[in-house]
């Protein structure tokens, strides 16, 4: 019998500050290899860092990032993304 252990803890982070229109990149890290990235929240994905392009006020929240390896997920690392409105002055 073998038995597998839970990843570590992946480290998720992104570009910093959005506007509107901007693009959100998503990074995710982890110190093991071979680990399968899964994005959930407010994106789902199995992209390692995804894009959100064209950065809307709704895209402004939490963005989990977890890590799969040989079956076992890892805990979650979850951001907090705040997308600024863009104001136009007359």
């Amino acid at each position: 019998m073998t038995v597998e252990h839970s990843p570590v803890i992946p480290t998720a982070s992104y570009s910093g500050h959005v506007c509107e229109g901007d693009s959100i990149k998503l990074y995710g890290n982890s110190t093991e290899t071979g680990v399968s990235y899964k994005w959930s929240g407010l994106i789902n994905s199995t992209n390692q860092n995804p894009v959100i392009t064209n950065a809307a006020l709704f895209n402004s929240g939490k963005y989990v990032l977890q890590t799969t390896l040989n079956g076992c997920d890892s805990k979650t690392d979850t951001l907090n993304v705040q997308v600024r409105q863009i104001l136009l002055l007359n």
